[in-house]
């Protein structure tokens, strides 16, 4: 069940004609969690004292305009984003594949770095989008990229990276499809609202002639929605303060969504490019490795077994994959939870590149 946070709350109390004192009541004796903080709490009552709404409607303008500003701040987090995964996932492992053809061991110490460091940028920027835009994934998603990420890690352990990717781009392409039908789900719900506030709004009777008080009572996907749709239901009953208003904010809010979608998408799908290079150059440091004599790196280096080596890459290789769908899904959807949205995209990338890579040296094994 969804939860009003601050903004919902201020969206509900600034439209309905119900005193807010009443609002809050009406919230909790319906089982409705909400969210506020105390300086919220301060505004509600000396608004509710004053017999005004001037301090929460003030709240919600500058929240809606905070809304704005951050789509713009948004813009350049993604791209600050995305240069520096080009540094971290393609530039630096490439680099440090040149100095590892000598000194083996700076790979076995900074590759795993790498990958921490990413992990890290993609907790720092898991807030790109705001909460009240996103929605709960669920946990059930998430213990069965576990369990895929457990088997396809086993997989390339006894059988090879290739095997690997390969089964990780099929058994996560049904969570892919379930992934893009929830994001679907919750872009059909913001479509509804804004039809069920035209409807209400335009209908020459009660509301209710024109919306069922069911799908304004009904649970929804994001908190947004609830609000809006519990203002609906309360003006039927109270009456509600300036109606064009209502939808006017509603609207910035929704293509403020909207925008901050469209910019997130693009930018995650111009970055596989990055992962497609990254696979690519990888196939060919390993080649190179399982084409010279062992003999001949003995000249230069102290090395046993090469395969050691292609080894490595190909940890360095899975572990990228996984943090970096983690990335393209905070890049397009705000929040790391729909990993499985890009994880089959993601391991075809790093396996076609890797197959590319390979066929560039004459197709040998690696």
């Amino acid at each position: 069940m969804s939860t009003l946070g601050e903004l919902e709350v201020l969206f509900l109390l600034s439209f309905t004609d119900a005193p807010p004192s009443y609002v809050l009541t009406w919230l909790a004796n319906r089982g409705i969690e909400y969210r506020i903080g105390d300086n919220l709490k301060r505004i509600i009552s000396e608004d509710e004292r004053a017999g005004s709404r001037a301090g929460i409607r003030t709240a919600l303008e500058e929240a809606v305009r905070g809304f704005e500003y951050r789509l713009d701040a948004f813009s350049a987090r993604v791209d600050t984003l995305s240069e520096v995964f080009n540094i971290t996932l393609l530039v630096a492992p490439v680099m440090l594949y040149s100095v590892g053809l000598l000194q083996p061991y700076v790979l076995e110490k900074a590759l795993p770095l790498l990958l921490l460091l990413n992990t890290i940028l993609v907790f720092l920027y898991r807030d790109l989008h705001p909460k009240v835009l996103v929605s709960s994934a669920g946990y059930k998603l998430f213990l069965a990229l576990l369990v895929i990420f457990a088997l396809s890690s086993a997989l390339l352990m006894h059988a090879g990276l290739e095997y690997s990717l390969i089964f990780q781009t099929v058994v996560s392409f049904p969570l892919s499809l379930l992934t893009v039908r929830k994001i679907r789900s919750v872009e059909a719900e913001l479509n509804e609202n804004k039809e069920i506030l035209v409807k209400a709004l335009q209908s020459p009777g009660h509301i209710f002639r024109a919306v069922s008080p069911e799908s304004l009572l009904s649970d929804t996907m994001l908190g947004l929605s609830r609000s809006l749709r519990l203002t609906v239901y309360l003006s039927s009953i109270w009456g509600i303060e300036d109606p064009s208003l209502l939808l006017l904010t509603y609207e910035k809010l929704y293509n403020f969504h909207r925008k901050l979608m469209r910019k997130g998408f693009t930018n995650a799908t111009m970055n596989l490019v990055t992962l497609f290079l990254l696979g690519f150059a990888s196939s060919v440091i390993k080649g190179i490795y399982a084409s010279i004599p062992l003999e001949s790196i003995n000249q230069w280096i102290t090395i046993s077994d090469p395969r050691a080596i292609n080894l490595l890459v190909d940890l360095y290789l899975a572990g990228a994959v996984v943090i970096y769908s983690s990335g393209l899904s905070v890049l397009s959807t705000g929040s790391a939870a729909f990993t499985a949205l890009w994880l089959p995209v993601a391991s075809l990338v790093v396996l076609v590149g890797g197959l590319l890579g390979n066929s560039l040296l004459g197709g040998v094994h690696v």
